[in-house]
């Protein structure tokens, strides 16, 4: 196990964990806009997150141009 595989879940639960804590107080307070946009962030950043780690421990060459493709889609959001 590298430090890679380590790093980057416990990225995506700090990513997920953030995420929550603030779309929750943005749901429930009234100008809960910034609130919400940091959730959105931290959202695409966990997907983003999760791309490339499954690109980092992909099998083959087309797997991982693949998954780059991918991240094309959280990048733009």
């Amino acid at each position: 196990m590298t430090w890679i595989t380590i790093l980057w879940p416990m990225v995506t639960g700090a990513c997920v964990t953030m995420a929550l804590i603030h779309l929750r107080t943005g749901l429930r307070q009234r100008p809960g806009a910034a609130h919400l946009l940091f959730s959105l962030n931290a959202f695409v950043v966990m997907v983003f997150s999760c791309l490339e780690l499954a690109s980092t421990r992909a099998g083959s060459l087309a797997q991982s141009l693949e998954l780059q493709c991918w991240l094309d889609i959280p990048g733009a959001v």
